[in-house]
C-alpha cells in the first residue's frame, strides 16, 4: 500500500495558518511579503501552539531559505539546531525546543525583516501542515534504515529537517544535505581536484556538522531527496554537478508524490 493510500482516510487536517497569513495568501499577489510579526505568529505562545503540528518546521525552513546565500550565517545555524535537538528531554519535546530556537532567531532580526509569502504556498496547498509532518516523519524513518547514502536537497526539505536528524541519529547514520544555491555558484570550468567550494553539509550521528566540499567522493549507491516533483530544473543542476566527478547516477525520491510546476 502506498503512502498516500495509508493516509487518505485520515480526517481532513484542521490545522491552518493564522488568519492574517491566510488573508495574505488569498490575495495571491506576485510580491506579497510576510513580515516578522506574521512569521512569529506561527510559533506564538498560547493554547493553539501545541496543536500546530509542523509549524515550527515551516519557520525553520524560512530561516534557512533567507540565509541560503550566506553560508557563514547558515552553517552555525545548522550546528546550533543539531545541538538543540541533542538536548535531553521527553520523546516529543524537540518540537518545543525547535520553536524556542526559531523564536530566538527571529528576535535577532530587524523589525523590517520580511520574506515573500510564496515560500509557504506549496506546503499550505498540498494537504496541510499535519499531513506534511506525517510525510516527513515516515520518509525519515524509512530512509534512516535504507542502505543507500541519503542526500537531502535544501531548502524546502528543511521543513522536516528535525525529524530527519533525529531518525538518522537513532540509526547511527550520516545525513548529507546538498544546497542548490551554493552548487550554482561553483564555476563549471574548475577541475575536480580544485573544488574547495562548499556545496552543503554532513550531519554525523554524534552531532558533528561539517561543510561538504564539492569534491566529495560520490557514493555508488545514493539517493537524493526533495519535497515534491517540481519542474525538474533543480534536479538537472544536481545531476550535472554529480556527474562532474562520477559516472554513477543517484536515485531520486520525493517526500510527497505530488507534482508542481510553480515553485
Amino acid at each position: 500500500m502506498v503512502f498516500w493510500e495509508r493516509h487518505k482516510e485520515r480526517p481532513k487536517p484542521t490545522l491552518t495558518l493564522p488568519y492574517p497569513i491566510l488573508d495574505q495568501l488569498k490575495l495571491d499577489l506576485p510580491k506579497t511579503m510576510l513580515n516578522k510579526a506574521l512569521v512569529r505568529s506561527l510559533i506564538q505562545d498560547g493554547e493553539s501552539v501545541a496543536e500546530r503540528v509542523g509549524f515550527e518546521g515551516v519557520v525553520l525552513y524560512l530561516m534557512f531559505k533567507t540565509t541560503e546565500a550566506e553560508i557563514d550565517t547558515q552553517y552555525p545555524l545548522l550546528q546550533e539546531l543539531v545541538r538543540t535537538l541533542a538536548e535531553e528531554g521527553p520523546q516529543d519535546s524537540w518540537r518545543k525546543r525547535v520553536r524556542e530556537f526559531v523564536r530566538a532567531y527571529l528576535e535577532k532580526l530587524p523589525d523590517d525583516w520580511e520574506i515573500p509569502i510564496d515560500k509557504l504556498k506549496i506546503i499550505s496547498s498540498q494537504g496541510g501542515f499535519e499531513l506534511w509532518d506525517a510525510r516527513y516523519s515516515e520518509k525519515a524513518e524509512e530512509l534512516a534504515k535504507d542502505t543507500r547514502d541519503v542526500f537531502l536537497i535544501g531548502n524546502a526539505t528543511f521543513v522536516g529537517l528535525p525529524v530527519f536528524i533525529n531518525a538518522f541519529k537513532r540509526q547511527g547514520k550520516r545525513l548529507t544535505i546538498l544546497t542548490p544555491h551554493a552548487i550554482k555558484q561553483i564555476p563549471k570550468e574548475v577541475v575536480h581536484d580544485g573544488w574547495n567550494y562548499p556545496c552543503g553539509y554532513t550531519i554525523e550521528p554524534n552531532g558533528e556538522v561539517h561543510l561538504l566540499s564539492a569534491n566529495f567522493v560520490r557514493p555508488e549507491h545514493a539517493v537524493m531527496v526533495d519535497d515534491i516533483e517540481n519542474t525538474g530544473k533543480t534536479k538537472e543542476v544536481l545531476d550535472e554537478f554529480w556527474g562532474r566527478a562520477s559516472t554513477s547516477v543517484p536515485d531520486f525520491e520525493t517526500i510527497a508524490k505530488v507534482h508542481n510546476t510553480k515553485k
